[in-house]
This record gives structure tokens, C-alpha cells and sequence, in this order.
């Protein structure tokens, strides 16, 4: 299987504007990440990822502070599932960590009460279309 970086990508077809990644790559999402370091730092998507990422870390060699540093040096805040911040302690002390995130760019802001109203619409409708 061949893989390619996600900076690669952006540089063969030449993006200049990316809003939105969407990872499920099973426990490689952060090293999907980390080869996309330059296109997050230029183009600043929203990102949503799946990740265990104890499980995934012990798997592919990183270590959680790793994993919290490399989004704060990129400047973009981690929520959890349940847009809950997720901060470098919560990574490292809390026993159960969801397995969703958002990573969003910092100079968004905090996520908006309409922001949150509008993901968990969305939510529900694509749950709704799933199980009619």
C-alpha cells in the first residue's frame, strides 16, 4: 500500500483553501496529521479525527505529549466529542479519553453556542438518516 503525505497532496494539486479534513484511518490519524503539518499551519482547517490515542500512541511510537504539543505548536484548540476542551493534563491523567476530536484553529475562537447547536443538528440528522 503506498502512502502519501497530506502536505503532498496540497502541493500536487495545488490547494489553496481547505476548510474541513475529516480522518478515520485507523490509529494513524496523527501520523496522517503530522504529514500534513505545513498544509494545517498554511490553510488552518477544522479537523475531525478518530483516535485512541493511548492505543494508537503505544502503536505508532509517539507519546501523548507529543500528540497534545503538536496542536498547540500549531496553534489550533483539541475538543473532544462532546466539545469539551481537551488539554495537555486531561490528555495525560484522565482514565477514559473519548476516541472523537475537532481540532480548531485558535484565532476561531472558542467554539460559539450556535457553532455547538449547529454540529449536534447535524449529528442528529445524519443518526436519523442511518437508522431510517
Amino acid at each position: 500500500m503506498a502512502f502519501v503525505q497530506l502536505d503532498q497532496i496540497a502541493r500536487d494539486e495545488g490547494l489553496t483553501s481547505c476548510a474541513f479534513i475529516k480522518l478515520d484511518i485507523e490509529h494513524a490519524e496523527f501520523p496522517a496529521l503530522r504529514g500534513g503539518g505545513q498544509l494545517l499551519k498554511d490553510l488552518r482547517p477544522v479537523i475531525c479525527f478518530e483516535n485512541t490515542p493511548r492505543h494508537a500512541a503505544r502503536l505508532n511510537g509517539y507519546t501523548m505529549a507529543e500528540f497534545s504539543g503538536f496542536f498547540e505548536d500549531l496553534d489550533y484548540d483539541l475538543y473532544d466529542i462532546f466539545l469539551n476542551k481537551m488539554t495537555r493534563r486531561r490528555l495525560a491523567y484522565d482514565k477514559f479519553l473519548p476516541s472523537y476530536y475537532l481540532a480548531c484553529p485558535a484565532e476561531r475562537g472558542a467554539l460559539s453556542e450556535a457553532f455547538i447547536a449547529s454540529a449536534e443538528a447535524m449529528a442528529q440528522a445524519f443518526m436519523d438518516t442511518a437508522e431510517g
